[in-house]
């Protein structure tokens, strides 16, 4: 017979579960209201990425972010009301990609033909990401500086944009972006279709 359980189980497990949520809630200092400042920690006293790229745009304006870092493109997305123009909230694929390319042999090697495989993939993620939303702001976060740490590819400073330049497609559609301005470990490039023909777009 399936065992038993006391009656207050559930009431119970349902309590430790909202208050769990609750105070992941508080001490993440997590807050919706675009009036209040993004998280800050130690490590890390500024807001990333700069709110002043997001002030100005409207909700519903689709925004990428080619970072390794999950918090850098969904924070900015919710509180703003944006669209996350990506269907992954960071490039996932790419740090196991760039350590099995050049550096020091990783731990997890991948065989070159998987690795080519997953290569073409993280491209064609993104260029059909781009076609599909064609974001407004495009932020790309800095690797390649020596002051900037990106999550998971901390002891590596590989140039994220130089990557997706390798393919032909990012290429064209890239050209339909123009440097803003930089701020933080971010570059910020805005979309101005009228200087190009954006892929995908009936325009």
């Amino acid at each position: 017979p399936p065992p038993s359980t006391p009656s207050w189980t559930l009431p119970a497990i349902s309590v430790l579960a909202l208050l769990a949520l609750t105070l992941t809630f508080v001490f993440s200092h997590f807050h919706l209201d675009p009036t209040q400042p993004f998280p800050a920690n130690i490590q890390q006293p500024q807001p990333i990425p700069d709110p002043a790229f997001f002030r100005n745009l409207p909700p519903g304006t689709p925004v990428a972010t080619l970072t390794t870092s999950v918090d850098d493109s969904v924070l900015p997305s919710f509180r703003y009301h944006l669209v996350l123009a990506q269907r992954y909230p960071h490039l996932w694929l790419l740090p196991a990609i760039l350590r099995n390319e050049s550096g020091p042999v990783p731990s997890h090697r991948i065989p070159p033909a998987r690795l080519q495989q997953l290569d073409l993939q993280q491209h064609r993620f993104l260029v059909e990401d781009l076609i599909r939303w064609h974001p407004t702001l495009l932020l790309v976060e800095r690797c390649q500086d020596s002051t900037i740490h990106c999550q998971v590819l901390e002891d590596r400073h590989d140039n994220l944009l130089a990557f997706f330049l390798r393919d032909p497609a990012f290429v064209r559609i890239f050209a339909c972006y123009h440097f803003a301005r930089s701020s933080g470990p971010y570059d910020a490039y805005l979309l101005q279709p009228e200087s190009c023909q954006v892929p995908g777009s009936t325009k």
